[in-house]
Parts: C-alpha cells; sequence; structure tokens
C-alpha cells in the first residue's frame, strides 16, 4: 500500500491534502458528538455474548429474537416491518461454518456464489451485480458491525469468519433510507461479539476434513475474552484459520485450487459510566488462493495451474455512543485498506487463451453521526449525517499479448443526511414510518497507464462526474396483538453511478459514464410468533420496479464496459417458518421467488443482449431451504443430537454478445444437502458432518465466453469437528 499512496499523492496532492483534512474533521466531530453523547442505538453490541457451549443452542430457541436493523435499538424480530433473517452465533458455530458465506445461501432469497474464498457475489431477491469487479459495487449492503464495505466499482465481499460472532441479520429489499448506497435490495450484517467486561472466557474448536476426489482441510479457532476493569474494560480476541483442500485438476496438478484462509478480530469495550460506551474493533484477513472452482464437468481444466491470488483486508471501527434520558446519539468511524492481488487464465473474443494478471488496492474512509429518539409520547425521531471517501487503484496487464499495463485511480467523496420519523396510534398497535435520504457523489477517474501507449504514450483526460439521489420509505405496522405484525410499506434503494473504465472508453469514445439505478419495492408481510414461543413465521409478497440497472457488456475488444438498462420489475415472495415441535425435536424452511425480468431488450453491437422476458445475470427465480434438528439425553451431562440442512437454487443464466451473436450459457439447478450428528457436554463438544451428502457435482454458477468454464461445488466432504470452552 506504500506505492500506492504515494501514487495518489503525485496524482492529485491537493485531492489528497483535502482528503486528510476531510478525515481529520470528521474524525473531530464524531469525537465530539461522543464527548456529549451513546446508545441503545448501538444496542447491538450490549446484548448478552453467544452461548458458550453447543448444548445450550436448544435453549436458546425459547428466547426471544432481537434485532437492531431499524437503528432504533433493539427490537424483536417479529415487530420489525422488513423482511428479515437472523442466523445467531451459536447456530452458526453449531453448524460448523467456517465463514458467513457458508451460512448465507440458507438464508430463503439470497444466494451466494464463492469462486474463492473472498471472491463471492451475492443477490438477494434475484437482484445481481454480475461480476465481482469494473461493474458497479454490490446491489447488496455488507456490513461488519457499523462499517460497510462498499466501494466503487467493486462488489466484494469480506470471507468474515463465522466463530465467536454474536448474530447476523439478513434484510430483504431496499434499504436506500437507513443504509443509503449500495443497499439497494437488501443488506447483511455481521454483529462481531462484544467483549465481556465480567469475566475471563477461552473458547474454541477444531475441525478436519476429506473432499471426496479431493484435498484434505483443517481449521483451527480461538477466542480469549479478558476483562482488564471489571464492568468498565474489557478486550476480546478472536483467531481463525483454515486449509481448505482443492478438488480441481489441471494438466499438471492435482487439487490445485486449494485455499489458506486467516481471520482475526479484537475488540476494546469501554463503558465509562452507565449511560457511555466505547468500542474499538479491528478485523484483518489473509487469504492465499492457489486456483479457482472453474472447471468443465469432469472437474478438470484446461487452463494453467499458475493462478494464485492473495485477497487481503484490515478493518478498523471505532464507536462512541451516549445515553441521554430523551435521545441517544452515536458516532461509527470506521476505516478499511484492500488489496488483491492475482493472475487469471480467460480467453479473448472466445478463442485467445491469455493471462490476465491483476492487483486492486483500495482505501475507504466512513464517519457517520446519527441520533435516536426515546420520547415517552407517540412520536419518535432518528436522523443522521454519513460521510465516505474511497481511493481505489487498479493495475491489469496481458503478458505476451500487449506490451504495456493498463493503470488506473478512481476516486470518489460522497455524502448523505438522513432522518426518520414514527407515530404510533390506537395504543401502540398502529405504527406509521416516513424516512428520507438525500444523498451526493462526485467520482473522478484518472488513467496513469494505458494498454495501447504505455506510461510515456499519451493518457485520457481526467473524468469527473456527479450523482445524486433521493431515497424515501413508508410503512404501516399493525400489531393485531403482542405477538403478530402486519404491515405494507414502499422502499426505494439505490446504487451510485461511475465512470467507465479507460480502456473501454479508448476502444468506444461516447460510452457515457454509468448513472446511479434506483429500485422501489411495494410490499406486503405478516410475521409473528405463538405465545409459548415456540412456532415463528415471516411472509412477505411484494412487486419490484428496478430502473436503469447497471449490467455488464462487452466492448469490441473484449473489455468490460456497463450500460444502464431499461426496467427490470416483477412480483416475489419469501417466506420462512421455525417451529420448535418438541423439547427435543425442532424444524425450519424459507423460500424465495421472484419474477425480476426485462420489460424490453436491451441491445449491444446491433445484437440483443438481453431479451424481454430472460433473468438478468446470475439472477435465481427460486430458492428452498429446509433443516431439522432433534436432541435427546445421554448419561449425565451428555446430550446427542442429529441435524440436517437441504438448500435448493435454481439455474442462473448469463449474456453475452460475441461477434454479433447472443450467448446465454447457464448453470445447473442446484442441490445440496448436508448431515451432522454427535454429543454435547458442558465444556465440549464432538460433531461428525457430511456436506454435500449426495455428492452433487453441478455447476452453481455459468461461465462466460471469457471464462467458459462455469464455478463447481464442492463434491461430498466428511470431517469431525471438536469445540471447548473453559
Amino acid at each position: 500500500m506504500g506505492d500506492y499512496k504515494k501514487t495518489m499523492e503525485n496524482i492529485h496532492p491537493g485531492d489528497n491534502g483535502r482528503s486528510k483534512s476531510w478525515r481529520s474533521m470528521a474524525a473531530l466531530f464524531g469525537a465530539a458528538a461522543i464527548s456529549v453523547a451513546a446508545p441503545s442505538i448501538a444496542s447491538a453490541q450490549q446484548t448478552d455474548q453467544a452461548p458458550a457451549g453447543q448444548a445450550q443452542a436448544q435453549d436458546d430457541q425459547s428466547e426471544e429474537i432481537v434485532v437492531t436493523a431499524q437503528k432504533r435499538g433493539e427490537q424483536s424480530v417479529t415487530d420489525v416491518p422488513i423482511s428479515v433473517s437472523v442466523i445467531g452465533g451459536a447456530q452458526l458455530e453449531e453448524s460448523g461454518a467456517r465463514g458467513v458465506s457458508d451460512a448465507l445461501n440458507n438464508v430463503g432469497g439470497v444466494n451466494l456464489v464463492e469462486v474463492q474464498p473472498g471472491r463471492s457475489t451475492i443477490s438477494i431477491r434475484g437482484a445481481s451485480a454480475g461480476s465481482i469487479t469494473l461493474t458497479g459495487s454490490a446491489p447488496v449492503g455488507y456490513y461488519l458491525d457499523e462499517l460497510p464495505f462498499s466501494f466503487i466499482t467493486n462488489a466484494f465481499l469480506p470471507d468474515a469468519s463465522a466463530f465467536d460472532l454474536q448474530r447476523v441479520e439478513v434484510l430483504r429489499g431496499p434499504q436506500g433510507t437507513l443504509y443509503g448506497a449500495s443497499s439497494l435490495n437488501g443488506v447483511v450484517r455481521i454483529l462481531t461479539n462484544n467483549a465481556d467486561l465480567d469475566e475471563f472466557q477461552i473458547r474454541g474448536r477444531a475441525r478436519y476434513a476429506s473432499t471426496q476426489d479431493g484435498g484434505l482441510s483443517s481449521g483451527a479457532d480461538l477466542v480469549v475474552n479478558v476483562p482488564i476493569v471489571e464492568d468498565r474494560l474489557g478486550v476480546r480476541a478472536v483467531a481463525s484459520y483454515s486449509d481448505l483442500g482443492g478438488f480441481i485438476d489441471s494438466a499438471t496438478s492435482t487439487d490445485f485450487n486449494d485455499s489458506q484462509v486467516a481471520n482475526y478480530r479484537i475488540k476494546i469495550n469501554a463503558e465509562p459510566t452507565d449511560r457511555l460506551s466505547l468500542s474499538l474493533g479491528a478485523s484483518f484477513s489473509r487469504i492465499d488462493n492457489h486456483g479457482s472452482a472453474e472447471a468443465r464437468d469432469d472437474y478438470t481444466t484446461p487452463f494453467s495451474d499458475n493462478q494464485s491470488t492473495e485477497r487481503d483486508y484490515d478493518a478498523y471501527n471505532f464507536i462512541v455512543a451516549y445515553e441521554f434520558p430523551m435521545f441517544s446519539v452515536q458516532s461509527s468511524t470506521g476505516y478499511i485498506e484492500l488489496s488483491g492481488a492475482g493472475a487469471y487464465d480467460l480467453l479473448l473474443g472466445g478463442a485467445l487463451q491469455v493471462s490476465l494478471v491483476d492487483n486492486l488496492s483500495a482505501e475507504l474512509f466512513t464517519e457517520e453521526v446519527r441520533f435516536s429518539s426515546n420520547f415517552s409520547g407517540p412520536w419518535q425521531v432518528s436522523g443522521g449525517l454519513f460521510y465516505r471517501e474511497v481511493d481505489q487503484l487498479l493495475t491489469q496487464s496481458l503478458p505476451g499479448l500487449l506490451p504495456f499495463p493498463l493503470s488506473f485511480l478512481d476516486q470518489s467523496q460522497s455524502h448523505a443526511v438522513f432522518g426518520e420519523v414514527t407515530r404510533t396510534l390506537m395504543d401502540g398497535r398502529l405504527e406509521l414510518i416516513g424516512g428520507i435520504r438525500y444523498f451526493e457523489d462526485t467520482v473522478t477517474t484518472n488513467e496513469l497507464s494505458s494498454l495501447f501507449t504505455g506510461t510515456a504514450g499519451p493518457l485520457l483526460p481526467e473524468v469527473e462526474s456527479e450523482f445524486d439521489a433521493t431515497t424515501w420509505r413508508a410503512v404501516a405496522n399493525y400489531h393485531p396483538n403482542p405477538n403478530q405484525t402486519l404491515y405494507v410499506s414502499v422502499a426505494t434503494g439505490f446504487r451510485s453511478g461511475f465512470n467507465q473504465a479507460p480502456t473501454s472508453l479508448a476502444v468506444e469514445p461516447t460510452l457515457p459514464p454509468v448513472e446511479a439505478d434506483d429500485l422501489i419495492t411495494y410490499e406486503m408481510g405478516a410475521k409473528g410468533e405463538s405465545t409459548d414461543g415456540r412456532f415463528i413465521y415471516d411472509s412477505a409478497v411484494y412487486y419490484t420496479v428496478w430502473d436503469g440497472a447497471q449490467q455488464l457488456r462487452l466492448t469490441s475488444l473484449g473489455s468490460a464496459a456497463v450500460i444502464n438498462s431499461d426496467e427490470v420489475s416483477g412480483w416475489g415472495f419469501d417466506g420462512s417458518v421455525i417451529a420448535r415441535l418438541t423439547d427435543a425435536f425442532s424444524v425450519n424452511g424459507s423460500v424465495g421467488w421472484n419474477s425480476l425480468e426485462f420489460q424490453s431488450d436491451t441491445l449491444q453491437q446491433g445484437a440483443v443482449l438481453f431479451p424481454t422476458g430472460d433473468r438478468m445475470n446470475l439472477s435465481p427465480e427460486l430458492t428452498v431451504g429446509v433443516g431439522a434438528e432433534y436432541r435427546w439425553p445421554l448419561s449425565g451431562s451428555l446430550e446427542g443430537f442429529v441435524a440436517g440442512d437441504a438448500r435448493y437454487t435454481s439455474q442462473l443464466i448469463n449474456h453475452d454478445v460475441v461477434g454479433g451473436f447472443s450467448v446465454v450459457t447457464e448453470s445447473d439447478d442446484v442441490r445440496n444437502l448436508n448431515l451432522r450428528g454427535g454429543v454435547d457436554a458442558d465444556r465440549w463438544s464432538l460433531t461428525l458432518f457430511a456436506d454435500n451428502v449426495t455428492d452433487e457435482r453441478g455447476a452453481i454458477e455459468p461461465g462466460s465466453t471469457s471464462l467458459p468454464y462455469p464455478v463447481r461445488q464442492r463434491p461430498r466432504t466428511i470431517g469431525l469437528q471438536l469445540t471447548f470452552t473453559d
């Protein structure tokens, strides 16, 4: 990152200085807000820690599930007028999930495709970015605590460890008012455990697994919690490491797509007074991949095995919150350094095999100050200010084909102001909510070197574009009884725009900047639970209209360009059920269906890229998940358990135009069955698990003209996991 920072200082010393001053001002503003002000807004960080032993997971099922999705303190999941799913920390660990990505595909309406750790795409309700880089930010907001992973032309998702998390919240539908840009059609919130200020804790797990016709995998996790000053100051540290065996063969290597993944987290929490809380968190990820899961039907690739990649990030989040008698205030300051480097084999024009060498570096700084009222009357208000600054440097080369590298710098400075008003009527049974957010973004692009002319040749002039958006939501939320919620809502979301890549502009100089796209959803929902808490349901019917959807197309050279399509719209349904049928037996299920499709033809090079009635790239129509668990007492404190879950995702498609002809590639319908069973005790748990029990080997993502080999799911994997606590 040192060379990257020097490059930015040389290109725009004035901007860099302004950048630093903005950061200093924002940090000072945040610190000032804190000295007078913290929350129940940060109450997501003040709930009890996840249970230490797996045996406690069953007892947790009868407890109230709380979320902080509306940034108004803790609320029961059945009271929130949003289609939302929650995965508890104990549930994640019991499932044996290595990363959060492993668990998200069990949530209805969500589809995540992992080409390799740290290189994934996600869709909620069918809205997908279509690619990881050069096609805009993700249409789904992704938060690690209060820190958003939101870049300019990179749909990067962090490969967060699933160990020692408080919970994961999945919000479906547009969240533009409270979460802003890149929350076009949903948000994923990963909430880590706070330090326990009262007691020392140590807990860990180890696992070992073998993949059918593949390599061996192993991993270990450890968390240590130390109270420094009782009730006032504590620190919590988490370390996770996984060595994932490969399962793809090349002409010269077997199982060459192995990966090594390391994640580290540390969080320091302080509560100097009963009203003031401070949290300083740091997360680090180091990923080494030796190949991708893209292959032919027989799990072999004609490409080389020299496709190693590295994906790293350092993320820091400082939160200060103060709770006044009638309102609370919170400041969240965040900073991310992201880097990725590697080589990828691909085809140009569908025939010429080349190696693309890619290096990406990015820095992101965010500051949000928000408040939330706690009035005794029927009116409540909340609002805040948000600032984001992104610097993103991309360098690419085609060794042996073109003599010069491509290098360009994207910079974004954006800010937003938002507010929300709530009015309760009918003794609190009816709640009316109205919210609005205004956003402005300035994006500049500078070409540093060109594939065509080299660093000494003439470069394209600086491109500067400005984007703005106003998003809003209106909700009527009715409670027929304390255990049931009925709601109707209209909500909007958006993504900011960006400039076309210089290589694409060199080929097609008239390409316009990519405009911001926006999405509106009309929704009716019902959710609730039985009086004893054994049965919980959540359902929603909605209609979505997406205007100007940012979609990938190729230039005549084969480089990536992005266009804004005409309307994409359709109906949809989400539903989920959790039922604890007896003290020993529980089941759950979820479904997500949508008919999101193009309402008119989208053209490229005179051919139809997206025909009327077709689905978008990488957009599933249907996702279904079911699960069950049974537990029984053994001797003493021992308890036996068996559990399983199954997942279905409908086919994905990808559209390209090559040589003036439309080319459509398809994935398979994906099915996955996972089983596990074992023994729980007070201080340890032993689990035997089998993933992809039926050894399905379909394509989970379609190929394209440049990457004609689809992504394959990992074959049957059987392993053993041991968890322990002090």
